[in-house]
């Protein structure tokens, strides 16, 4: 039989309540955060604070975690070299482009955005995890994950003059468990957007689908939705053929990507931002394990339905 269409209508449905209401808390902590009596504004420093996540995507789901909130330092940055020549790296540090800060660094300004958070929505509403700064404060419409990160540029050319460099912005911050994990979520917002255009804007509600139902797979034993989180799941839907997804039939639609998905291997899978691989090691890695058992939850889902 399969999943009526009706379902599958409802688990693409666009959340219009929830993004209202992640905007809502984003704006709320940015202006605390930008406010004349924050700290943040006593350091010399440029930051700035981006909603990221689900919220950001528009492939939000009801019943779907806190807001994705990132503060940004700009100023003082990070810079990945590796692609340059030793005259250009000479010039990176002799053109004073790079300023370097012995006084200021991300474990500060991890502990200055906790403590301000703190001052603005009590010790009580604000717990430091692993990687954010969770915050449930009854004066915001959401609870809230604020991950304080820093710039990241991985510099192409860098010759010193006229602004003759090139690099590809992202983030960088480290996590309280130790390491570094490093993304590109202003490119992954635009790789979205341009995949949605593409399929004739079936993209984003077919990521929707996909994640509703992972948590129907849940509730059923069929799979733990810990093992695919939704940003992986969005990751892998990015890269089915835009021909598989632009199909109007939804029931057609799950069915052929759940069909191509089984067929391959993932081997050249990328995440979205198309920068780094989708699958290996590491903690920004997703597991082929685990994306296949997914895939097979997802025909036993349609098939048990």
């Amino acid at each position: 039989m399969g999943i009526p269409t009706s379902q599958l209508e409802r688990w693409t449905s666009y959340e219009t309540a929830a993004i209202s209401s992640a905007q809502d808390t984003h704006e709320h902590i940015r202006d605390n955060l930008e406010a004349s009596s924050s700290c943040l504004n006593d350091r010399d420093i440029e930051f700035d604070t981006l909603l990221q996540g689900s919220y950001a995507n528009d492939t939000i789901i009801r019943d779907s975690s806190d807001v994705d909130i990132l503060v940004r330092l700009r100023d003082p940055f990070k810079a990945n070299k590796d692609e340059l020549s030793d005259s250009e790296i000479d010039q990176f540090y002799q053109r004073g482009h790079y300023k370097a800060r012995e006084d200021y660094d991300y474990t500060a300004f991890r502990t200055d955005v906790l403590n301000e958070l703190e001052d603005i929505y009590g010790q009580t509403a604000v717990n430091e995890g692993n990687n954010a700064i969770e915050v449930e404060a009854s004066t915001l419409p959401l609870d809230a994950d604020v991950v304080p990160v820093q710039e990241y540029r991985y510099y192409n050319q860098y010759s010193g003059y006229d602004n003759d460099y090139d690099y590809i912005e992202g983030i960088i911050f480290w996590p309280q468990d130790g390491g570094s994990i490093r993304n590109y979520p202003e490119q992954h917002m635009s790789k979205a957007t341009s995949k949605h255009q593409n399929t004739s804007n079936r993209y984003k509600p077919t990521v929707r689908m996909f994640k509703n139902a992972r948590n129907r797979m849940d509730e059923n034993g069929i799979f733990d939705k810990g093992d695919a989180p939704s940003y992986y799941i969005e990751c892998l839907l990015w890269n089915v053929p835009n021909h598989v997804i632009d199909t109007n039939k939804l029931r057609t639609r799950y069915t052929e990507v759940v069909d191509y998905l089984s067929d391959d291997d993932f081997e050249d899978y990328r995440q979205q931002h198309d920068l780094l691989d989708l699958f290996g090691f590491g903690k920004t890695k997703w597991s082929t394990s685990d994306a296949n058992s997914f895939v097979d939850g997802l025909a036993d889902l349609w098939e048990t339905w």
